[in-house]
């Protein structure tokens, strides 16, 4: 294969690295955690108050949603950093997404005749909107999942178009245990769907039954078995399984019903569009008469488009879903449309992909002097410097633009992670600053450093919400314990008065609110 490519590109992809790093760093500790977040820090610090890294607790309660593997991954962020909050939480998050860009373009290099397309598929998956302006920075399972499912898919392919099964099933369902370990059942339908998507393609469905497939399969029973085993000596390991089932079937038509089914069958396709711009745009890639002949004369672009429609399918029927939950599934479809730009010659699609953006790049730096407008701007730490920097990078940006026309996608690129910059510096401190969320997290902070040295419990199956638990722990580090009952004269007890009167013979002593529902809770002591 031909791997010519001038100095340019590596110049180019050097301005882009330069940009990344502040663009994933700048104020990444700053937002306070949303729900989900929280409940993997807390997970997290609780493991580490008791020494059981096996064990998963809530408020010291066992906590079935999900396996313990990215707790251990954050734990070892917490270790390093010597601290835990909301930037070492979501540092394994950056970590996991900067490995999953370049397994990206590792894995699909061999594939094309020139190195620039596996590189903008990688950077394409860095900057769509759901990535570089959500999930990025949050300290969420999903970036890390996605990647290990992601590697799965290739790795399926990659040997077994050597045909070397053995390889490809023992790795592939090591790769599942390790994603069974990260976020629980959704592992064992991405195996099953990927390994019938490549038979299929493969036209080899009777191997499905064979040797190397049932002792990979057993190489992941022994995985689980062994973390199993060891679950069984702190508690009964069957117990998590109804937990794993309502986590798993949440997002169901079993749970939302037929009606809501269908309005999701029609609008998941939009809705994803939306979230993975500016490159779902390339999706006029599609309209063709002969586009699956085209995507089929290519073995690997015709096994990952199958891999991509088998494995979406159990998303785009399950109302509820959110983008995060397909992160694995879009590079696939960004390789597709990869393949297909690459193929285009001076077509319609091409000129109007071209049009629109040219648009984007001569417009974005108009709206962004429209930051200079909002109330909050001048309050911000060196604001003027801040938006005159990003107005002569976007109009520097969109000069030069013009002046290369084979590498505009990369400066595409560009214009996003400044945009992300900007997001860094102007968003997310107003966002902060205006979160109802801020003020629950201070009131617990407070609550936690006024009793660091009481006795303080949840009374009864009170629900603290684990924002306010997280918070409230690290300042007394030591966990809240849920289930406290009233037999300790000296026990501090939180109240969630949606559950529970307050006992008689007790007094209000304190107040704060969850972020949850901005519900007040209730700190108590015996008179």
């Amino acid at each position: 294969m031909d791997k010519y490519v001038d100095k340019r590109l590596y110049i180019y992809l050097g301005i882009i690295i330069a940009l990344t790093i502040p663009a994933l760093l700048i104020n990444l500790g700053l937002l306070t955690y949303i729900n989900d977040e929280a409940i993997r820090a807390l997970v997290t610090l609780e493991m580490d108050y008791s020494g059981n890294f096996i064990v998963p607790t809530v408020n010291g309660s066992y906590y079935y949603s999900k396996p313990p593997l990215y707790n251990w991954l954050m734990h070892l962020s917490f270790t390093f950093f010597g601290r835990a909050d909301e930037f070492t939480s979501r540092f394994p998050t950056i970590i996991c997404l900067i490995l999953f860009c370049y397994t990206i373009y590792r894995v699909n290099k061999p594939h094309f005749k020139s190195i620039k397309y596996p590189i903008l598929i990688a950077l394409f998956f860095l900057t769509c909107g759901r990535i570089i302006f959500w999930d990025s920075f949050r300290g969420l399972i999903d970036i890390g999942f996605s990647w290990v499912i992601y590697s799965m898919f290739i790795i399926v392919y990659h040997f077994g178009t050597k045909r070397k099964y053995w390889h490809m099933y023992i790795l592939a369902y090591s790769l599942g245990a390790i994603a069974y370990l990260l976020k629980g059942l959704p592992a064992f339908i991405f195996i099953g769907f990927t390994l019938s998507a490549y038979h299929y393609v493969d036209k080899s469905l009777k191997k499905i039954i064979s040797l190397p497939h049932i002792i990979g399969g057993l190489v992941m029973v022994a995985i689980l078995g062994g973390y199993y085993s060891l679950y069984d000596v702190y508690n009964e390991s069957t117990s998590v399984v109804p937990g794993l089932l309502d986590q798993s079937t949440q997002r169901t038509p079993l749970r939302h019903g037929l009606w809501k089914t269908i309005k999701h069958i029609f609008s998941y396709p939009f809705e994803n569009i939306f979230h993975f711009l500016p490159w779902s745009v390339l999706g006029v890639m599609f309209l063709r008469k002969n586009i699956w002949q085209i995507i089929k004369s290519n073995r690997y672009i015709h096994y990952v488009a199958v891999c991509f429609i088998a494995n979406v399918i159990v998303y785009w029927i399950s109302p509820g879903t959110y983008p995060r939950y397909i992160l694995m599934l879009i590079p696939l479809i960004f390789t597709v449309l990869i393949y297909l730009y690459s193929i285009e010659g001076e077509g319609w699609r091409l000129i109007l992909l071209r049009r629109l953006y040219q648009l984007v790049i001569i417009a974005v730096p108009f709206i962004a002097l429209t930051v200079i407008g909002l109330d909050e701007v001048p309050q911000i730490e060196g604001w003027k410097w801040k938006v005159s920097l990003l107005l002569v990078a976007l109009v520097s940006l969109s000069i030069i633009y013009f002046k290369d026309p084979p590498y505009r996608p990369f400066f595409i690129v560009m214009l996003v992670l400044i945009l992300r910059v900007g997001f860094n510096w102007f968003v997310m401190p107003i966002r902060q600053a205006n979160d109802y969320g801020t003020l629950a997290k201070n009131q617990a902070i407070e609550i936690g450093k006024k009793y660091k040295n009481e006795k303080l419990g949840i009374y009864k199956n009170g629900k603290l919400d684990h924002t306010g638990s997280f918070y409230i722990a690290t300042q007394r580090e030591a966990i809240t314990y849920r289930n406290s009952e009233i037999s300790d004269e000296d026990l501090y007890l939180i109240i969630d008065t949606s559950r529970h009167d307050i006992p008689e013979n007790y007094e209000v002593v304190d107040t704060f609110r969850k972020r949850e529902d901005w519900q007040l809770m209730y700190i108590v002591k015996s008179k």
